[in-house]
């Protein structure tokens, strides 16, 4: 009897091999430097509904060639920082811009990174061949959620044919975030050869910018940890107003000098794109000194990140054009955590100041809520 059962699996290995069946397959690229629990999440989940992982690259691993395999791959999921089309690889070590990714031998890209899903995929070459779908967010992607959804993402999809309908990865993907929060809700976004949809609506042009678009005058959030893992236990209640962060520089020369009624402030100058001839100790400088003209560094302020954006050129040739410097809201304790949270962003660059985002509200401690 055990003869027989050894025999079988042989029996089908050859026929899969004669008529070309090839078994489903994915591969991971995973950055610490963002907590990258979603990727062993996704890993092991994958591996529990039938896939076979490929490969997975880490850290210094990963390069413009795990993104482009050179067989066919069905999935290739990415945890990592990202900006506006692009992925950012670890430790500034380099990044891949959205038309350095061939899709030519992948199915599904599910990159779970900030920013870098947007209508600029629509247009993709890779479409055209084995591509079928681009997942990911268009605004922020918190680690939380990316842990959430790619556990939820991988378990909807483990009956799917790799090859079918894209829709359903779509809608996979969209559920998977909508479950989770409200910012989760409004930052997936999805590319097809059909076009782009996200949760803040199909075709939207202000991709990057639009979760500025929202009132925040009347809203009140709970601060804490994530109210996910805190059902049950009672949190502050914090209640946002806008900012009054006194007279603030006219912003000569601005390409987009956008302002909400709740204070928030999103600003655009040119940016040159020649390669930075400074570290991010000197990028910090410049940014501590813009904030200081233009509203104020709040007491409460914590620097995050200083993230370098990192340039590669076909050639292999690397150099960092810009430095992201961002500052997060620390209130008794706790960090502010709603849709976006409250945060400054500046990005640096050979010349000085690229963009500078700001939304720091005036807030109030009204009480204890209780969470269902």
């Amino acid at each position: 009897m055990k003869s027989v059962f050894r025999f079988i699996p042989v029996f089908l290995l050859l026929f899969s091999f004669a008529f070309g069946v090839q078994a489903k397959n994915f591969r991971v690229t995973a950055c610490s430097e963002v907590d990258p629990q979603d990727a062993d999440i996704f890993q092991s989940r994958m591996k529990a509904n039938g896939y076979t992982l490929d490969k997975r690259y880490d850290d210094g691993q990963i390069s413009l060639s795990s993104f482009n395999p050179e067989s066919d791959v069905d999935f290739v999921y990415n945890a990592s920082h990202g900006s506006d089309y692009y992925i950012c690889f670890a430790g500034g070590s380099g990044g891949m811009d959205g038309g350095q990714f061939t899709g030519a031998k992948v199915k599904h890209l599910v990159t779970a990174s900030c920013d870098t899903v947007s209508s600029r995929w629509k247009g993709h070459s890779g479409f055209s061949s084995s591509l079928i779908t681009v997942l990911g967010y268009h605004l922020v992607c918190y680690n939380d959620c990316a842990h959430h959804a790619a556990k939820s993402f991988a378990d909807s999809i483990s009956g799917l044919d790799p090859s079918g309908d894209a829709s359903a990865f779509v809608e996979a993907w969209k559920k998977a975030n909508t479950s989770f929060d409200t910012h989760a809700s409004r930052a997936w976004a999805a590319v097809t050869k059909s076009g782009y949809s996200s949760g803040a609506g199909a075709d939207t042009s202000t991709d990057s910018n639009s979760d500025w678009d929202w009132n925040w005058d009347q809203w009140a959030m709970v601060c804490g940890q994530d109210v996910s893992r805190a059902k049950g236990a009672d949190l502050p209640m914090i209640v946002a107003a806008p900012e009054n962060s006194g007279s603030a520089k006219s912003f000569r020369g601005a390409l987009k000098n956008v302002s909400m009624s709740s204070g928030a402030r999103h600003v655009e100058f040119r940016d040159s794109a020649v390669p930075c001839a400074f570290d991010k100790d000197f990028a910090l400088g410049q940014a501590i000194e813009f904030i200081e003209a233009n509203g104020g560094l709040p007491a409460d302020a914590q620097l995050y990140a200083i993230v370098p954006i990192v340039h590669q050129e076909f050639g292999g040739s690397e150099s960092v054009i810009n430095y992201v410097v961002s500052f997060k809201r620390i209130f008794n304790g706790l960090e502010i955590s709603g849709r976006t949270g409250d945060c400054i962003n500046v990005l640096i660059g050979s010349e000085g100041v690229v963009s500078y985002s700001r939304l720091w509200r005036n807030i109030s401690e009204t009480g204890m809520s209780k969470q269902r």
